[in-house]
């Protein structure tokens, strides 16, 4: 989670899917403030955030995302533009990814 100190500010997106997922809740805090540093003033941070609602407690990963606490803690580096379900999840997946549209 050092990559701010190689690009600060460097990039105008930051896109991802299934990467959120894959880290520890306790983490969790320490990526959101590296993305935070890697994007420019004005940059877009853009996630496919799944498994939404699967409980901490089932372990992972993947690790359960909850949209609620998640919106709130990512809302003190960025603005929400959106959050929404995915409308072209695989099936398997449906109902269980929301799309994440903020801007720093």
């Amino acid at each position: 989670f050092d990559l701010g100190n190689l690009y600060k500010s460097y990039f105008d997106i930051v896109y991802e899917y299934t990467c959120y997922c894959a880290i520890p809740v306790d983490k969790r805090k320490d990526y959101r403030k590296m993305v935070y540093e890697i994007l420019s003033n004005e940059g877009l941070y853009i996630g496919i955030l799944f498994p939404v609602g699967k409980k901490h407690s089932e372990g992972g990963p993947p690790f359960g995302v909850d949209i609620k606490s998640t919106k709130e803690k990512f809302m003190r580096y960025f603005k929400i533009l959106s959050c929404n379900t995915n409308p072209i999840s695989i099936e398997r997946r449906l109902g269980k990814e929301k799309v994440i549209i903020l801007k720093k």
